[in-house]
């Protein structure tokens, strides 16, 4: 890590797809969270967090543009027949993802 900036290798999980990115990761904290996927199979995805205070918390805004590749395409993700099953799977994992 080097100031704000950190590029690290990250393992992931969506729905029954395991992927492998490169992804730099920006702040300023406490307000901003910046992930840009430099490598692998979503190369080109970014999500901004960006965090605001308010009188009784904090509200969390979410940017994500995902560049589907590879494993990453629709039709691998979801396959032709179980798309609902398949898409809410992935949406929930992703959640999980970024609640952490």
């Amino acid at each position: 890590m080097r100031g704000d900036v950190s590029v690290v290798e990250e393992h992931m999980i969506l729905g029954d797809l395991e992927l492998l990115i490169m992804a730099k990761h920006v702040s300023q904290k406490p307000f901003l969270h910046e992930m840009i996927v430099i490598g692998g199979d979503a190369k080109g995805s970014k999500i901004k967090q960006e965090f605001v205070e308010l009188e009784n918390g904090t509200k969390v805004l979410v940017d994500v543009d995902l560049k589907f590749k590879g494993k990453m395409r629709i039709s691998v993700m979801f396959g032709k027949n179980n798309f609902k099953q398949n898409y809410d799977a992935v949406l929930d994992d992703f959640v999980k993802l970024a609640e952490n």
